[in-house]
């Protein structure tokens, strides 16, 4: 009896929210229908994504298991292309167009979560009785059909401007107030022709410089240069409201960039029109953006026009080393050679990083552990973690400490935090967390390091290893690359202690762990 109520609401639920999958479908068609240029390319898509309806409303009436993931994918396909329409359609005549290429690049991946949905509730299967190469071709053709309904769009948007680029001044200058055309459409604009060149025709490219020049005058500004690692914000889609962390200065999302990429967005609390910390914030980002390691946090881009200022960089979805380790001591080894790495690859680029702490040793979603928030103005002002920071000297070294002399970090001074990381790790605190400040400054500067705990999490190869990296005369530390060669001796014998004993780990999503599980049976 309780089966058939459940299944009677399960069956209820779905058959709701088909209902109003339906009635986005008619919203998407009154957006797509004040495009002018695009308005084909997004009704065909639309089209498209309706045909499923039918077979929906068959699996929903009999109840099939695959409805469930079916119908909310679908949903979420009609909620985002609702949200993409939305977006372009508010967008003023500058913005237009310089959004074609991006505009098909979006209808092509929504296709492809069509596709999936498809493949859900079996709509292939069933026309095309699974026949793998017709769908192959039927894809290239949308897509070159898409890449024609572009090149067209394009055409009708550059005729439709010609009347912007012969209007007298006056007439110019009051367009751009009434539709709010300022230097971050001109950024797009420039953006987009410096980086689909070769996608438009000489004429319609031209005709889109005239434009750009044309609006850059009556402006009154110069036309920008456009760094390589310029993102749009149209490129950047994240909700402004839902910050995961907050500080003075930076507001942190989650979010995901045109590639579908998930990312983390730093909003910085800064104009560009500050020129100062403008300048400040693209030498951040130039820095950034040239580091290539796999244990160093990727940097895909920022944007430096208008307000807040904005930081994307890669997501790392586990989380910090303090809170990951708590669960997964067996990969504490692991771990720290990937951060000294990472670490190590800074010094070769002659980069101190400055500000190492758990908090800023992350792990990305396959486990690997990756280095993040440099020794820069902005980016040391908060953590990819959520959790309340310390105040930072309870891992600075003694020279920084030292007045008399130079107190900036050295590369010695990376490898005392990366120590005094691992002291945090192992014993689930900051380093001198049982003292106030001035109490830790006095034993940090004498060269008293943390007590040891007096339970076996920190082992004698541990604490050893912390005490070279933690030596008070950065002089007689251990060489981060004599670190690297001890850690590596280390994790090749926490391997082989792992096949010989049953992973105990307390955490079930760990992949390291699901696979030794696996392996012993």
């Amino acid at each position: 009896m309780q089966s058939a109520i459940a299944n009677g609401v399960g069956m209820a639920a779905d058959a709701y929210l088909l209902a109003g999958s339906g009635s986005l479908v008619v919203a998407l068609v009154e957006l797509a229908s004040e495009l002018y240029g695009s308005k084909d390319m997004c009704l065909e898509l639309i089209k498209s994504v309706a045909a499923v309806e039918p077979r929906l409303k068959e699996l929903v009436a009999c109840n099939a298991i695959e409805v469930k993931t079916a119908l909310e994918q679908y949903h979420k396909l009609l909620v985002d292309i609702r949200g993409f329409l939305e977006r372009h359609v508010s967008c003023n005549f500058m913005s237009r167009a310089a959004s074609h290429w991006k505009m098909k690049r979006h209808v092509q991946s929504f296709y492809a979560q069509l596709d999936a949905v498809k493949t859900l509730v079996a709509l292939d299967d069933m026309a095309e009785n699974a026949n793998r190469h017709t769908l192959v071709i039927s894809t290239l053709q949308r897509n070159r059909h898409l890449n024609e309904q572009t090149n067209q769009a394009i055409a009708a948007s550059v005729n439709a401007l010609q009347s912007v680029v012969t209007a007298m001044p006056g007439e110019l200058a009051a367009r751009l107030k009434t539709e709010g055309v300022a230097l971050v459409d001109i950024m797009e604009l420039k953006k987009e022709l410096k980086t689909n060149e070769a996608a438009y025709s000489s004429q319609d490219h031209q005709a889109l410089l005239d434009l750009l020049n044309r609006v850059s005058k009556a402006l009154h500004v110069q036309v920008p240069h456009v760094a390589g690692w310029y993102l749009s914000r149209s490129d950047i889609c994240f909700d402004d409201s839902n910050p995961f962390a907050v500080n003075n200065l930076l507001e942190l999302y989650h979010g995901t960039i045109y590639s579908g990429a998930k990312v983390t967005v730093k909003a910085v609390k800064a104009s560009s029109d500050d020129t100062k910390t403008l300048d400040m914030f693209n030498n951040e980002v130039k820095m950034w953006f040239e580091l290539r390691n796999p244990h160093i946090l990727p940097l895909y881009g920022a944007n430096n026009v208008g307000y807040p200022l904005l930081f994307v960089s890669g997501r790392a979805e586990l989380g910090n080393f303090r809170d990951y380790l708590s669960t997964r001591r067996h990969r504490v080894w692991e771990l720290f050679l990937d951060a000294a790495r990472g670490v190590a690859y800074l010094h070769k680029h002659k980069r101190v990083h400055g500000n190492l702490k758990c908090s800023n040793l992350l792990v990305t979603a396959q486990g690997v552990g990756v280095v993040s928030d440099f020794a820069f103005a902005f980016v040391r002002q908060s953590s990819l973690s959520v959790r309340p920071l310390a105040p930072a000297y309870h891992w600075k070294a003694p020279e920084c400490f030292d007045m008399y002399s130079n107190p900036k970090p050295r590369f010695e001074s990376d490898v005392y935090a990366l120590g005094m990381c691992l002291y945090e790790a192992l014993t689930g605190a900051a380093p001198y967390s049982e003292v106030d400040e001035q109490t830790a400054i006095r034993l940090i500067t004498s060269g008293e390091l943390p007590p040891r705990p007096a339970d076996s999490s920190v082992s004698d190869e541990a604490w050893e290893l912390i005490s070279n990296m933690c030596d008070r005369q950065f002089s007689r530390r251990i060489r981060l690359s004599e670190a690297i060669s001890v850690l590596e001796v280390l994790v090749t014998r926490e391997k082989i202690h792992s096949q010989c004993l049953r992973c105990v780990c307390e955490a079930p999503t760990c992949v390291h762990c699901a696979r030794l599980v696996n392996a012993m049976g």
